[in-house]
């Protein structure tokens, strides 16, 4: 049955001066509800959608920009979008049955139809192809059925496990994940991908990469996933996106550029916001989610990320030039050197480390040699003149013609809290039982015994710092 319900469409799109250090950024503001808000990116654009009982609000992000929103019958309990086409699930509980709800911006149209005897279990998510939607099985959570837009039952697909995903890959094919495995749909049959395991979220942001809620950004070739390298971060339900080879993932309010084929951490950009998902908007510019009281995504061009592993020119220091990806880093070069004989400075992953606990920036600048360089030191995009020294803090040097960016790691600050307290013996000792995750500074703040393993060792060592 084809319903037509009134659609206001709406631009809510507001362009807002930022602050100097941020003057190529711009900030669009949504005023829509943040329950059960989610961003969806293929190759068929970029949404974010969100709805709250009854009501689904729509923004269509890239590749051009439009907003709805859709009064349905009844309460949502999923939205996605596949293919162009905004899809919301409906449990209609009097009458026992799924209401499907399609609408197509192009067209403005809102379709239903309805499938008997079902509903929608909420967190599994589900799929639309155009002609059939998939759902897990309200009685059996191993189960996937595939039903008509008529509402007739057309296959099910058993799992040895309960599917806790259903959705799209970035090509709009569709996928499941059942326990820690990955299945895609393939000549009728889900098909179970081998090789490294994946955690439930999983989100696919380009033909063959995927990120997952253990911050694993997995390579997806054929039927077999291969872990890349794990991203510092918060881990959660995070988007990342890809721009010329370089993976953008959220941590906390930073978001860090990685080398896609190696893993090495390349850039970063301090936003002040605690970022939920990234989208790329256009060829060169990062698109972050952010919530602040309603949705807002902050435009940030990728020559706005500060380098983390290369010499730039005077030109990019004055944020005039976008960077040149083709320098190099030589530590001796230039006009000066950067060495310590007390801190373990790194130039491969440029990270100063072993820094004890309660160690003042004062103390950290007198204990390195970095003649030719001025140094400043930035907490959360702040800069700090004083204080004492925190895992993750940046300390960047400028000379005449050179930047260099170095992350600090603090012996036994997980947290990076800039102490060592009873917080980064929980976190180690979750580390220890599978429930986080984290590398980077994070990992060599953690390996107090300086033997490349995190262990119980570590633990008991950390233990007898408190």
């Amino acid at each position: 049955m084809k319903k037509v319900l009134s659609v206001f469409i709406a631009l809510f799109l507001i362009f807002f001066a930022v602050i100097p250090l941020f003057s190529a950024s711009r900030i669009l503001t949504y005023q829509i509800p943040t329950d059960n808000l989610k961003l969806y990116s293929d190759n068929f654009g970029s949404w974010m959608i969100s709805f709250v009982g009854s009501e689904c609000h729509i923004e269509k992000l890239c590749p051009n920009v439009c907003g709805a929103q859709l009064q349905l019958n009844h309460s949502i309990a999923d939205a996605g979008a596949f293919k162009d086409t905004v899809v919301a699930l409906c449990n209609d509980e009097a009458n026992y049955q799924l209401e499907v709800y399609t609408y197509r911006p192009d067209t403005d149209i809102l379709d239903s139809f309805a499938i008997a005897s079902a509903r929608l279990n909420q967190g599994s998510g589900f799929y639309y192809d155009g002609a059939s939607v998939y759902i897990v099985s309200d009685n059996r959570s191993d189960i996937i059925k595939r039903y008509s837009t008529s509402g007739t039952l057309l296959n099910s697909y058993s799992f040895d496990n309960s599917v806790l995903q259903i959705g799209s890959d970035f090509c709009g094919n569709i996928f499941a994940v059942s326990a820690d495995t990955l299945y895609r749909l393939d000549s009728g049959r889900f098909t179970a991908a081998g090789g490294c395991s994946v955690t439930a979220p999983v989100h696919f942001f380009s033909d063959n990469l995927l990120s997952d809620a253990a911050g694993r950004i997995i390579s997806v070739n054929g039927g077999s996933c291969s872990l890349i390298f794990r991203a510092d971060a918060d881990f959660g339900d995070h988007c990342a996106c890809l721009i010329d080879d370089i993976v953008y993932y959220p941590d906390g309010s930073r978001i860090y550029g990685y080398d896609r084929y190696s893993g090495i951490k390349q850039y970063v950009f301090e936003g002040g916001n605690p970022y939920i998902g990234l989208f790329s908007y256009n060829v060169d510019e990062v698109c972050a989610l952010f919530d602040s009281g309603s949705p807002n995504i902050i435009s940030i061009p990728t020559y706005e990320f500060t380098s983390l592993k290369r010499s730039v020119s005077p030109a990019d220091i004055d944020d005039i030039d976008p960077p040149d990806n083709e320098h190099s880093f030589t530590p001796s070069s230039g006009s000066g050197t950067i060495s310590s004989s007390v801190y373990r400075i790194d130039f491969d992953t440029y990270s100063i480390n072993d820094i004890p606990e309660g160690t003042t920036l004062a103390q950290l600048k007198r204990n390195i040699s970095y003649d030719g360089f001025t140094v400043r030191f930035f907490r959360e995009g702040s800069l700090k003149k004083s204080g004492v020294c925190g895992t993750a803090m940046l300390a960047v040097f400028d000379s005449a013609d050179a930047r260099y960016t170095f992350e600090l790691s603090v012996l036994g600050d997980i947290t990076g809290e800039g102490s060592v307290n009873k917080r980064d013996l929980k976190m180690l000792a979750r580390y220890l039982l599978g429930s986080v995750d984290f590398n980077g500074v994070y990992y060599t703040a953690a390996d107090i015994s300086h033997d490349g393993i995190l262990d119980a060792l570590d633990l008991a060592m950390l233990h007898r710092m408190l």
